[in-house]
């Protein structure tokens, strides 16, 4: 599964008072996420991704992404197996003139499909996909 969201930070969003925007997504581990931003940029927008509490991306809690005409790929394991399946993003602009469209993708795949032949992925997929809600 592939989610998309994309994300309008304007001028006004500053450090101070910062862009967020929380995703619904789908049970299950994402494996990658791309974070593209358009040319004009300039590494003067900046975004951090959290689940929960954690920031996820990037790894560092101090840290921001930012980039210019840049696809930002990562491989991740970050398990999604409990309700509610939501990550936040926090962006926000430096000295901007323009507003910024920020993309994101989550790929995502279900438990089985990591390693579906594998007798401990068949317990564990079969233990969640008994739960309500998926």
């Amino acid at each position: 599964m592939i989610f998309q969201f994309n994300n309008i930070i304007t001028p006004e969003h500053t450090q101070l008072v910062p862009y967020t925007q929380t995703y619904q997504l789908a049970y299950g581990i994402i494996i990658k996420a791309d974070i593209i931003f358009p040319p004009g940029c300039f590494g003067n927008v900046h975004v951090r991704i959290q689940h929960g509490l954690n920031q996820i991306i990037p790894s560092n809690s101090s840290g921001t992404i930012s980039g210019n005409g840049a696809i930002i790929t990562g491989e991740t394991f970050i398990a999604l197996l409990d309700d509610p399946y939501e990550l936040k993003l926090t962006g926000y602009s430096v000295n901007c003139s323009y507003n910024h469209n920020i993309s994101v993708l989550f790929w995502i795949k279900r438990l089985w499909q990591l390693n579906p032949f594998s007798d401990q992925m068949f317990k564990i997929s079969s233990d969640q996909e008994e739960s309500p809600g998926i």
